[in-house]
């Protein structure tokens, strides 16, 4: 048993398997929000109120529009507060509000990840903005980002189980002499990749590498063959597993 699994009492499951770890979501963060706001309605309602002279009027009115605005923030805390996600060896579970699905890394389809360093107050505060989605084979989306705990390690842990279970999928579509497909425009076979009715193939192109938030593909002289918007691009890890499997991998004792 890991020390998540000791602290929150989280068993193996009889389908999914062994438990590995679990990303709440942030509730301090929750409450943090909810308490900043209802101080802010509660001061704009006093100063605005100020010039009534009926001490009653006001403190009535300022009663029912906190109770208003306590009412709707209780509902959006309500709302957020049990969300979790849970990871085994076989896949994960996501809960949001009362629902609760379960999901095996291979009913997943599409993996997208997007992460961006964004600072404020002149630099003095910076944070990485994570932003995940899901489509599983049923067309069914989950949006993940900066609300769970760890989420940085949770995108990492999600995106390696989910590309083992693709790869195990790309393999034998591949095997079958058929293509994998990553976006209209792009995708690979055993002879090399695709994209807008070219091919390149493998024995002449390189690994790709990540510029300007593009996946950029190179022949192995150097030169810029494609370049795909990582943000539209699904499956980036995949893509790259892929490349390392099938180009031919430079000797590093020549």
């Amino acid at each position: 048993m890991t020390e998540d699994s000791t602290i929150y009492g989280i068993a193996d499951d009889p389908v999914l398997g062994k438990y590995i770890s679990h990303y709440p979501g942030e509730r301090l963060r929750l409450l943090i929000i909810g308490g900043g706001v209802l101080a802010v309605v509660w001061f704009v309602t006093t100063v605005l109120l100020w010039s009534v002279e009926d001490e009653g009027l006001a403190a009535t009115i300022t009663v029912v529009i906190v109770a208003i605005a306590t009412l709707g923030v209780g509902w959006y805390i309500a709302h957020l507060w049990n969300r979790e996600v849970i990871l085994y060896a076989g896949g994960f579970s996501y809960r949001e509000g009362s629902q609760l699905a379960f999901l095996q890394y291979s009913e997943v389809n599409e993996f997208r990840q997007r992460a961006e360093r964004v600072s404020y107050f002149g630099g003095l505060v910076r944070r990485t903005i994570y932003e995940i989605q899901i489509t599983t084979n049923a067309g069914e989306q989950i949006t993940l980002g900066n609300f769970y705990k760890r989420v940085d390690e949770m995108s990492l842990q999600l995106e390696s189980r989910i590309t083992d279970a693709l790869l195990e999928r790309a393999q034998a579509t591949l095997s079958q002499g058929e293509r994998v497909q990553f976006i209209d425009q792009l995708a690979v076979s055993v002879d090399g990749i695709h994209a807008d009715n070219l091919m390149l193939p493998w024995t002449d192109a390189a690994t790709p590498q990540v510029e300007n938030r593009q996946m950029v593909i190179t022949t192995r002289e150097g030169e810029t063959w494609y370049r795909a918007p990582l943000k539209d691009l699904p499956n980036a890890r995949l893509l790259l597993a892929l490349f390392r499997q099938y180009t031919v991998q430079e000797d590093p004792t020549a």
